[in-house]
């Protein structure tokens, strides 16, 4: 079985799909990991000569989305497509723009949930229940298998291992810094209104100036007891103002900050409930206070405080007294078997006939035109000069790519973190 895993976000799903990637591989199927957006033309080319028998995709919904693999399905109609949706839970009334829209999406893939509650959902847009598979989130595996240390931590970013470690996930950012005006059109066509892109907007403004306010009057006795860690959004980046004393750092996967934190501190992010699951007492914080209606499932659940101020060894302690475990009602169970359940997935959908449904299928995917397949193959190769001249970082163009620079595996910097990953990925083996 030759499989490919697509990611989108380097910190969020490259090490989920290498620990993944190892599994298959150990059962003698081939496996090979790209990055949706800027490895296109590579796994296009590949998957030419050897196409896939499977497909993990980051997400699944849209004709946009069908078009990224359409010459894999051409090449091969029967391809089991089976959809990761790293985004399963967001905010009341944009539910429905992570749900599959196209007959291909709905009926010809296969659909991962964490729990229940995603499950109902993708049953209910009209996803077959027979297509849809409860596994829990592959991101906890991470957490509960994770082999970094405080030490490995503290030295690589200068953080005093004797301290209590604060991890602060901020959620902000994707409306102000990184939308761009082709996204804007594509929300707009899934239902997403204009007064919806504009209270992102505004959200992020009122938000990020918030926190650097209350970043900048926290005592200085607040950190002869806490190492503040500030992590920005996947793809984003931090707001400006944020005193020193506060590391900023959006390195490595969150999993590996959560197994070494002491204390979690988020805004409106689901990655609390993976903080949940890995035992680490956790807070939402509250500064604007967000309107009921924008709030995600399950994140009111949790306390709330409005200032960093607030918390004191003595507040960590009582918060961990009151652990509530809320997250398996969100994300399902964090037992250390996710994998396991997704290995189980290939090994039904492997074990049935030929889906002539997909195929047939297949035959009602937009065909991308000549124009957008030239346009894509062109981005491929202008990014990949720019990034390797350096030319993208000083003329910042094209702006979707320097937005997502720290997601392109072959950047410096990202380079360097994905060798280490697959020397690891050898090494354990």
């Amino acid at each position: 079985m030759i499989v490919y895993l697509l990611y989108e976000h380097i910190v969020r799903e490259y090490e989920s799909c290498v620990m993944l990637k190892d599994r298959l591989e150990g059962m003698g199927h081939e496996a090979y990991i790209f990055n949706i957006i800027f490895e296109r033309n590579t796994y296009i080319i590949k998957g030419k000569k050897n196409p896939p028998d499977v497909i993990f995709m980051p997400y699944f919904s849209c004709e946009a989305n069908e078009m990224s693999i359409f010459p894999l399905i051409k090449k091969n109609p029967f391809v089991r497509v089976v959809c990761f949706h790293h985004e399963q839970l967001t905010t009341p009334g944009s539910e429905d723009y992570f749900l599959p829209k196209t007959q291909y999406t709905k009926y010809g893939a296969y659909h991962l949930a964490w729990g229940q509650y995603f499950k109902d959902q993708l049953v209910n847009s009209g996803v077959p229940k027979e297509r849809v598979f409860i596994t829990g989130n592959i991101r906890t595996e991470l957490i509960k298998k994770s082999g970094t240390t405080r030490r490995e931590l503290s030295r690589t970013y200068h953080l005093d291992e004797k301290k209590k470690w604060i991890l602060y996930a901020e959620s902000l950012g994707y409306y102000s810094q990184r939308i761009t005006n082709s996204e804007i059109k594509e929300l707009l066509s899934r239902d997403v209104s204009m007064d919806d892109i504009e209270y992102g907007r505004k959200a992020d403004i009122e938000g990020f100036n918030a926190i650097v306010k209350d970043l900048n009057t926290l005592p200085n006795g607040f950190f002869k007891d806490f190492e503040l860690v500030f992590r920005p959004h996947p793809g984003t980046h931090a707001p400006k103002g944020i005193p020193n004393k506060v590391k900023v750092i959006s390195d490595r996967s969150i999993s590996d900050w959560i197994s070494c934190s002491d204390f979690f501190v988020s805004r409106g992010s689901t990655s609390v409930f993976e903080a949940d699951a890995g035992e680490i007492p956790c807070v939402m914080y509250e500064n604007p206070p967000t309107p009921r209606e924008k709030i995600i499932p399950g994140l009111d659940k949790y306390p709330a405080i409005n200032s960093i101020s607030e918390i004191t060894p003595a507040f960590i302690d009582e918060i961990r007294n009151d652990a509530r475990h809320i997250y398996q009602d969100y994300i399902g169970v964090a037992d250390g078997h996710v994998i396991d359940r997704i290995i189980s997935v290939l090994s039904i959908i492997d074990n049935k006939k030929a889906d002539r449904r997909n195929a047939k299928l297949s035959h009602k995917i937009k065909r991308p035109g000549i124009l957008y397949t030239l346009h894509m193959f062109i981005y491929d190769i202008a990014v990949w000069v720019l990034v390797k001249t350096n030319l993208l970082e000083i003329l910042k163009i094209p702006n979707s790519a320097y937005i997502m620079i720290k997601d392109i595996p072959y950047w410096k910097n990202n380079s360097r973190i994905i060798k280490q990953k697959k020397q690891t990925s050898v090494l354990e083996k």
